[in-house]
């Protein structure tokens, strides 16, 4: 297992998760959010942040986590090179309290696995995009795994005991 692809809803465990399989497996971390966020929330150009997510895919090792559903140009090439892919399907209600015990761990100072200078916000947005991923993004990304990921290895979890778990039989 040399290429490992994390997805779920924010609050779901991603970053966390990413990073101990990277450390585990002594692979390299790359969290999406690091290239598509610059300083005070803005968001990189749709071509350089393709170009650079492309360059990282293209790896031949690597612990990727993030959604970035929309930019489909990328997102079949992640399925497809991935050796296995991670499917984080925890509760709304975990998601939402992890993202406040993330806000409180890191309030006033910069979460490791986002890009430099971003300080952690909630904003009604981000809360509207937890509820409804569900809704919206678990399906696009099990139509995602059915079309482009079909013949690899698909783990979803749904708790943390799930998570300790496969980390433990990694």
């Amino acid at each position: 297992m040399k290429r490992v692809l994390v997805m779920g809803n924010s609050g779901s465990g991603k970053s966390t998760l990413a990073r101990k399989i990277a450390e585990k497996l002594h692979l390299p971390l790359l969290h999406i959010d690091q290239l598509y966020w610059q300083p005070n929330w803005v968001a990189t150009p749709k071509d350089v942040f393709i170009a650079r997510l492309e360059q990282a895919v293209d790896g031949e090792e690597w612990v990727i986590d993030g959604n970035y559903l929309s930019y489909k140009e990328i997102l079949r090439k992640r399925f497809e090179r991935a050796d296995i892919i991670v499917f984080l399907h925890f509760s709304r209600t975990r998601c939402f309290w992890n993202v406040f015990m993330r806000l409180w761990k890191h309030r006033g100072v910069v979460r490791p696995d986002i890009a430099l200078g971003l300080k952690e916000r909630i904003d009604f947005e981000f809360l509207k995009y937890i509820w409804n991923f569900p809704r919206y993004s678990h399906p696009r990304i099990e139509t995602a795994i059915a079309q482009y990921g079909a013949e690899k290895k698909v783990v979803r979890l749904h708790n943390q005991t799930e998570v300790k778990d496969f980390l433990t039989n990694l």
